[in-house]
């Protein structure tokens, strides 16, 4: 993270959701989720191109960036929307394999 904005301190999900509420306020939902999305088809173009890592932590940077700016729009906080989507793909994988199972490019489900 640079240190520009936040200096060497790690915020945390909440303490950058916090920074994100002070940056960008609440714009008007459909006008924030516009701006998610393009991030998101900004990011793909980056990843399809192979541009490197540079460009590719700009463009998560800036699609978080305006995930958290939703998040604050839609009262949600973020990092709990996360644990819980990581908690429930957990039940899941340990419901079908019996353990966690991550993906790995080239193996088999269930291997």
């Amino acid at each position: 993270m640079s240190g520009r904005l936040f200096g060497r301190h790690c915020l945390g999900l909440r303490g950058l959701q916090g920074s994100a509420l002070a940056v960008y306020g609440r714009l008007e939902p459909e006008r924030a989720l516009n701006w998610t999305l393009e991030e998101l088809g900004e990011l793909a173009q980056v990843v399809r191109r192979d541009e490197g890592r540079g460009r590719v932590e700009e463009e998560l940077g800036q699609l978080t960036a305006w995930m958290l700016c939703l998040a604050n729009i839609l009262g949600v906080e973020l990092g709990t929307a996360v644990e819980s989507a990581i908690s429930e793909e957990i039940d899941r994988q340990v419901a079908k394999y019996g353990k966690l199972t991550p993906y790995h490019p080239g193996r088999r489900s269930g291997d």
